[in-house]
């Protein structure tokens, strides 16, 4: 079995786990399916520098959304597979296959929660996609699993901590640039509301990446202190900032700033915010944790009972942490625009028209327009009670 089998036996259990759950008589089973088609012009998907390649494509979509609904408790899982094929460029063709479960649970003051994604599709058309780091549709598979909890520890203040894997697989990854990685995070967040309008947080923070095939290792200690406040009926912000340390396998170590910050601004039918972070991420090009600074502001606007527009706009910068430049890479500047038109057809479905427009600047400078039209349709769920 190759390496990226071996997360295969991962989706199955989700599914056998859901199946195998005792029944009792409140027990309420809950199953949405759904689908979707859309078309998809884009001028320069794997975004080349030079010899840019257009492609024009169909994809579809077939997925469903089932819950075991207790008191007190859910069980979900909610397979999908996404079918793609393009004129053009046929190495784009791809059958990508997603399946999220979660699992909650809330007690007198105390609510815990499980969830999981296993995800097998390419680099290039894939929905996880790292921003410009391979221009090849490498087929990849991922598994994410996270547990959480919180605790209210008094009438204003709470306790939330998480734990996080990724284990993420390239099919000869190393031969276009890209490196297998597993990355664990755990974080512990104290919060106290001081008052109705404005809430308090200590946040600490550990990671650690490996990528045996390079024989590279990432570690990283944050902390930072949050302010979430509600200034009136309309505005609100976030803001959390601290140090991060961080050391690398080649004894390499930086003490740097990490934040994140958000406006939002809220009216009868229009809805603005705007976003700023530097944090640290991994990195499948480099196979270690780099820095990711973003900026991005996202409008959206209610025209009627059945019309929305949406605008947004972001830019992205990646570079090795206490140095201007990775030599082998370089740092990565992306930047996309795009705004949307939705339209409601009926409470169970709706189609949307959307342009992008994308550039990527590293070793040289390229760029795309993209132009989606397509229709979902989901359904509205069906109650069994037992």
């Amino acid at each position: 079995m190759t390496s990226l089998g071996l997360h295969r036996p991962i989706a199955g259990s989700a599914l056998l786990a859901l199946a195998a759950a005792p029944c009792a008589s409140g027990d309420e089973w809950v199953f949405a399916p759904s689908a979707g088609a859309y078309a998809d012009v884009n001028s320069n998907p794997r975004l080349q520098y030079d010899d840019p390649q257009a492609v024009a494509g169909v994809v579809s979509e077939l997925g469903t959304a089932l819950a075991l609904r207790r008191p007190a408790m859910e069980l979900r899982l909610e397979p999908r597979v996404i079918v793609r094929e393009y004129t053009g460029d046929d190495a784009l063709d791809s059958v990508d296959t997603y399946v999220d479960a979660g699992f909650d649970t809330t007690r007198e003051r105390a609510r815990y929660s499980l969830t999981g994604r296993y995800a097998s599709d390419e680099t290039v058309t894939g929905e996880f996609s790292e921003t410009a780091a391979s221009r090849a549709n490498v087929p990849r598979q991922s598994v994410v699993a996270e547990a959480g909890a919180r605790w209210l520890t008094s009438e204003a203040s709470d306790l939330t901590t998480r734990l996080s894997y990724e284990d993420v697989r390239y099919e000869q990854g190393l031969r276009y640039g890209l490196v297998d990685y597993r990355y664990l995070s755990a974080a512990a967040i104290g919060a106290r509301s001081v008052s109705e309008q404005t809430r308090v947080s200590l946040i600490g923070r550990i990671a650690r990446l490996e990528a045996d095939q390079i024989s590279n290792e990432s570690r990283e200690v944050s902390l930072a202190v949050g302010v979430d406040r509600v200034w009136n009926a309309r505005w609100s912000t976030a803001l959390a900032l601290g140090p991060t340390w961080s050391e690398f396998s080649d004894e390499s170590s930086d003490v740097g700033m990490s934040y994140r910050a958000s406006v939002l601004g809220e009216w009868p039918r229009t809805q603005v915010r705007l976003q700023a972070e530097q944090l640290l991420s991994p990195s499948s090009s480099r196979g270690r944790l780099e820095t990711r600074d973003q900026a991005g502001a996202v409008l959206q606007h209610r025209l009627d009972e059945r019309w929305t527009a949406d605008a947004s706009a972001s830019f992205i910068y990646y570079s090795v942490p206490g140095s201007s430049g990775d030599e082998r890479i370089g740092p990565r500047r992306y930047a996309i625009a795009g705004a949307g038109l939705e339209w409601l057809i009926t409470p169970t479905s709706r189609s949307r028209i959307a342009y992008t427009y994308s550039r990527v600047e590293d070793l040289d400078v390229a760029s795309s327009h993209r132009l989606v039209l397509g229709l979902t349709w989901k359904g509205l769920g069906r109650s069994v009670s037992r």
